[in-house]
């Protein structure tokens, strides 16, 4: 973890060959406001006839178009960037010394997740893979998309500089892991090698079949007193009932689809063994398409479980119980910052990657939150522990934009719960 920012890694996984152009370590939180500036590098470019960048991200959509990297001349307006929309969406952008060329890409990148981005540059053909998978091609018998023709003398991370941008402009907001330059373009198959987690399970990939189409199926959230659902305010409504406002009325477009619908099945001072021993009552009997599984470990600062072995173990068995009744299982860890929840935490993601199972690291992502802004812990949560009601949104927002669930995928003009703040903010 680096400043505070969980997931980087500061190099691809894997290494395609020896005569790689050059790689960057970056591994920073970019605020919008400042970029990288790799100007002593820029010779090893300018005469490049093929090459490949890649750049692994995390970040938002803005209102305005934000540029990942950028490799011209700042002595004129000749450049090539890759530049993020303001619907989330990439775009290759091109100047010769005259007018701004641009060229869109289809795949929502802007999403705070992260993406592998791999653009391979020869001739007349750029082509950007995302996460592994072709977004766009372009071919061009008039165009030169290599950098040699760029005269490149400027390279930005994080930003576009040109003759009328010397300071920089179009300034990224968000995580750069690493950029690394190739000197020749990569196949898709090393492409996916050096792209983090292809092929992995994830609970966007996993719930994909229950929310892209019109069927009636059932979502069952089974864990504490977090799923239970205790709030202070009563005006207010828990993560999983803000996540079934959503799953029923306003996922992607269609009014249609209201015969979807989230059980709560959360109780207080739940324990995975207990879990287990009334899974015939509390699970079984339902016919439930999907159960996301999130123990809470702790209840009023307590830790309810023996040990992380054994945890893991009532995991592994609630699992097989749930898969071999044909049910969809999803892991969440639980909406905590507490350290001694961290061996838990680990348990659980052991289990995930040797089952198969996709899983939902909310303790991670509170905790990267906290690292900078240590009032979380008490603007989240109550003195007992448990999350209020806007820990509640919080773990719902994250939680939807996991499973691929977000505002370019809902009726967002209808649903203000992504920008919902409630009065701890």
């Amino acid at each position: 973890m680096t400043n505070g920012m969980s997931g980087i890694q500061g190099s691809p996984s894997h290494q395609i060959t020896n005569n790689d152009a050059h790689s960057y370590a970056i591994g920073q939180l970019l605020n919008g406001s400042s970029f990288i500036e790799k100007d002593v590098d820029a010779e090893i470019y300018r005469n490049m006839e093929s090459s490949n960048i890649t750049i692994r991200v995390k970040g938002t959509s803005s209102n305005n178009e934000t540029t990942l990297f950028s490799f011209g001349d700042k002595n004129s307006t000749r450049k090539i960037n890759l530049r993020m929309l303001s619907n989330g969406k990439l775009q290759l952008n091109t100047n010769y010394g005259g007018n701004d060329e641009y060229y869109t890409c289809s795949k929502v990148v802007g999403d705070n997740r992260w993406h592998t981005l791999s653009l391979n540059l020869e001739g007349g053909k750029a082509t950007l893979y995302v996460d592994g998978e072709m977004d766009r091609e372009v071919t061009s018998g008039i165009r030169n998309f290599s950098l040699n023709q760029f005269n490149v003398n400027s390279v930005t991370i994080g930003a576009y500089r040109d003759v009328n941008h010397r300071g920089g402009a179009g300034f990224f907001s968000g995580v750069i892991d690493y950029m690394d330059v190739y000197d020749h373009t990569l196949t898709q198959e090393e492409v996916r090698e050096i792209t983090p987690g292809y092929g992995a399970v994830t609970a966007a990939s996993v719930i994909a079949p229950y929310t892209n189409n019109s069927s009636a199926n059932t979502w069952m959230f089974v864990g504490g007193a977090t799923t239970e659902g205790i709030n202070r305010e009563i005006s207010t409504k828990n993560y999983l009932q803000l996540f079934d406002e959503i799953i029923r009325v306003n996922y992607n477009y269609r009014r249609l689809v209201t015969t979807r619908f989230a059980l709560n099945q959360g109780k207080t001072g739940m324990s995975s063994a207990d879990l287990v021993s009334t899974y015939e009552e509390r699970i079984a009997k339902y016919s439930s398409d999907v159960v996301i599984v999130t123990p809470d470990i702790k209840n009023e600062g307590r830790l309810v479980e023996s040990s992380p072995q054994s945890f893991k173990q009532n995991l592994e068995q609630l699992r097989a119980l749930a898969v071999g009744d044909g049910r969809t299982v999803i892991f969440m860890t639980p909406a905590s910052v507490d350290d001694d929840v961290a061996p838990y935490v680990s348990a659980m993601k052991e289990l995930a990657n040797q089952s198969g199972t996709a899983l939902i690291d909310v303790y991670s992502y509170f905790r990267d939150i906290q690292d900078p802004h240590s009032s979380i812990a008490t603007l989240w949560f109550e003195n007992n522990g448990i999350v209020n009601e806007t820990g509640h949104l919080m773990v719902a927002k994250y939680m939807m934009n996991e499973m691929g669930i977000n505002q370019y995928t809902i009726n967002y003009t209808q649903t203000p719960i992504f920008g919902l703040k409630y009065i701890h903010t």
